[in-house]
């Protein structure tokens, strides 16, 4: 049971307040040191509850969603949604999918690869308010980011929540974010704004352990937007001295293609691809243990110039 202590003057730590519990007959003290966060208090029990009372004196509490687990069942109907951002399918067009050889792995198994797909819009903003909704731009009226515009059709998460599933998303892409609506129709909702995805596939594991349920899990990662930053040590180690002269915004030579193409940021790309497919194979596993017949979808939301 997701429970916090609302309180406008403080965050973090603070003096401990408590939460009393009481059914079954039973009364329990529950103790939170953390202000404006959710605790997920473990309610245990072989009956089935019909009433929970909860009380705090002097306190503002909050009370999420009831996520109620259940080991007995055969099926989880797990689905797991996977975004990369700017993950181009030009580069798989040159070198095939072994550029990704676990996620290939994964899904030539029993699964289907859709190679005549395309970005609703040019940019993550409208394009993926377009994977939530199923709505065009010229629908859903999300493309300026200054704008307080924000989602108001019914989301894939919305509609997912409805059919009894348990919804989460976890992302690192700094657009899709509760100031735009996309927190619509989820019931825990990770705003991990340029996280690597080092963080949100920890958080995503540590949720299917916590959860045994029907869930919808949703991934957003940034990794891929952010290869011209700074690389991993592992991405840095595995390419060359020539590849750390990148041409930038001010290049000696003009390429035929586009004026900042670089091979050198190609190659960096690619490292980065690998690397997150090596990540990303922990995940599958853990999708695996979690729910044999699970649904995964792993796409992305546009291109990258390079």
């Amino acid at each position: 049971l997701p429970i916090a202590i609302l309180d406008n003057k403080s965050f973090g730590n603070s003096p401990s307040r408590f939460i009393d519990l009481a059914f079954e007959k039973n009364q329990h003290s529950v103790e939170i040191a953390h202000r404006n966060r959710y605790y997920y208090i473990p309610i245990k029990t072989k009956k089935e509850i019909s009433e929970l009372e909860i009380s705090s004196n002097n306190s503002s509490v909050v009370i999420g969603k009831p996520i109620v687990n259940n080991l007995s069942i055969n099926n989880a109907n797990l689905i797991v949604h996977i975004l990369v951002d700017s993950l181009p399918q030009s580069l798989f067009d040159i070198y095939g999918f072994d550029l990704m050889p676990n996620t290939k792995k994964y899904f030539e198994e029993s699964g289907i690869k859709f190679l005549n797909t395309y970005a609703q819009s040019d940019w993550t903003l409208p394009s993926v308010a377009g994977i939530f909704t199923g709505l065009y731009t010229n629908e859903h009226f999300l493309y300026d980011p200054r704008s307080k515009s924000r989602i108001s059709q019914n989301t894939l998460a919305d509609h997912l929540s409805k059919a009894g599933y348990h919804t989460c998303c976890i992302t690192g892409m700094p657009r899709i974010s509760p100031k735009h609506g996309f927190e619509k129709g989820f019931d825990k909702f990770i705003y991990a704004p340029d996280f690597e995805s080092n963080y949100i596939l920890n958080q995503a594991l540590d949720h299917l352990e916590a959860y045994k349920c029907r869930q919808y899990l949703f991934l957003g990662i940034f990794d891929l937007h952010q290869m011209h930053n700074l690389q991993s040590t592992q991405i840095q180690a595995s390419a060359d001295l020539e590849d750390f002269k990148l041409i930038g915004k001010s290049p000696k030579k003009i390429s035929k293609v586009t004026p900042f193409y670089d091979e050198k940021k190609v190659k960096f790309l690619k490292h980065s691809i690998r690397s997150l497919d090596k990540k990303l194979l922990s995940l599958y596993q853990a999708i695996d243990k979690y729910d044999k017949n699970a649904l995964v979808i792993l796409h992305s939301d546009h291109g990258v110039s390079c």
